[in-house]
């Protein structure tokens, strides 16, 4: 919602609106850091939501490859 307001000036943005991020790691430490830092950020809006982009081009979201590393989760999708 952010973003297409920002594109189109007009108003996307609600309270229950989300911030999504795509941010490009280099490894499985470097995500495992990225998504702590993102799980930390401790803040409730606004949300912040969106995918972990690895070099060979795989993408998945942070909060259920945090779940997956953390032991919650068997699996997780992997998009490309």
């Amino acid at each position: 919602s952010y973003g297409w307001q920002a594109i189109s000036g007009l108003d996307h943005v609600r309270p229950g609106s989300d911030l999504d991020l795509s941010v490009c790691v280099d490894d499985m430490a470097h995500a495992d850091a990225v998504a702590g830092s993102l799980q930390a950020f401790g803040t409730e809006r606004p949300r912040l939501d969106g995918e972990l982009l690895f070099g060979d081009g795989a993408a998945v979201a942070w909060r259920e490859w945090s779940a997956w590393r953390a032991g919650r989760a068997r699996a997780v999708i992997v998009k490309r």
